[in-house]
């Protein structure tokens, strides 16, 4: 008996992979993306980001009325992002299995990609936390400005990462700084560093904290910081093939991120699935996405070090 199988797939199977892979890029269910440390912005092209430095008013000394005016320049920097591109291609040698991954939103596929995703927007996010910045005006090529030199803060918890550290230590630092953190600071560290803390009495006895952190078998809050943990890498034991957080000569940097810290955005840029032009009856399923992320203001980062 003859028969013709299609050449391609039809257009409902294109567009219900297309609706459920939308899906899976607008949810916000990464670590990062949906706290208050990010603002986001739009992705398209080159974003500037005018930045205006604290001002003081000045006091009027002279008595009458109509004071003369107090002139001062206006501390305001632009800051550009720039668009990071990631990308994979997925080759099925079976028409039958490649539409059956596609169009299930349920299918190891789908729930690769979705994880895919929520890692990759997390390191986004985790790398424009301390990355340089490109500063200058929105028609200039402007200028690299380092993390440090941008007001990027450091502690050290190297030798102990606790709250007499690091944590206490933080919290000064972006009281010193005029840090509004009633909204929600969020500590983005290793699972290594968490179990620092799980195992520090001022998180662990009943006397310095109220969150049964025994009972629950991780610590979610730290001293009023949201706590977002991360597998990391762990000398003789674990190492991390793509960790979030940098790791570096034996050191990783965790990350402390004051609200909208972190300017970001995330966009599909394609969707392709086609017949394999060199393999025999295979398909190939390409996903392209689109990010950027800049750091908004330097002293609403703080990177605490740790040792591996």
């Amino acid at each position: 008996m003859a028969y013709a199988m299609s050449q391609g797939f039809n257009q409902a199977e294109l567009l219900v992979f297309e609706k459920n892979f939308i899906r899976v890029a607008q949810q916000t269910d990464s670590k990062l993306l949906a706290t208050p440390a990010v603002h986001h912005i739009d992705i398209k092209g080159i974003s500037n980001m005018a930045t205006i430095g604290s001002v003081e008013l000045a006091e009027v000394t002279n008595s009458g009325s109509n004071p003369d005016k107090q002139y001062v320049e206006m501390s305001a920097t632009n800051r550009k992002s720039v668009q990071r591109r990631f990308t994979k291609t997925f080759l099925f040698d079976d028409y039958d299995k490649c539409v059956n991954l596609i169009t299930d939103p349920t299918s190891d596929l789908f729930l690769n990609l979705k994880e895919a995703k929520n890692r990759m927007a997390d390191k986004c996010i985790a790398d424009a936390a301390i990355a340089p910045v490109i500063i200058g005006k929105p028609s200039e090529a402007g200028t690299s400005v380092s993390a440090a030199n941008d007001g990027v803060v450091t502690i050290a918890g190297t030798t102990a990462f606790n709250y007499t550290t690091v944590i206490s230590p933080a919290i000064t630092q972006f009281e010193n700084n005029y840090i509004d953190c009633s909204n929600g600071v969020t500590l983005a560290i290793s699972a290594n560093e968490e179990e620092s803390l799980r195992n520090d009495d001022k998180y662990m006895n009943a006397l310095y904290s109220s969150q049964n952190t025994v009972d629950r078998g991780k610590i979610t809050n730290a001293s009023g910081f949201n706590v977002v943990t991360f597998a990391g890498s762990k000398n003789g034991g674990t190492t991390i093939a793509n960790p979030i957080l940098q790791e570096s000569e034996g050191t990783r940097t965790n990350l402390l991120l004051a609200p909208n810290a972190i300017a970001f955005a995330i966009e599909i840029g394609r969707l392709d699935c086609v017949k394999s032009a060199t393999k025999v009856n295979s398909w190939e399923v390409t996903i392209d996405m689109w990010v950027k992320g800049v750091r908004r203001e330097g002293k609403r980062v703080i990177a605490l070090t740790s040792t591996i």
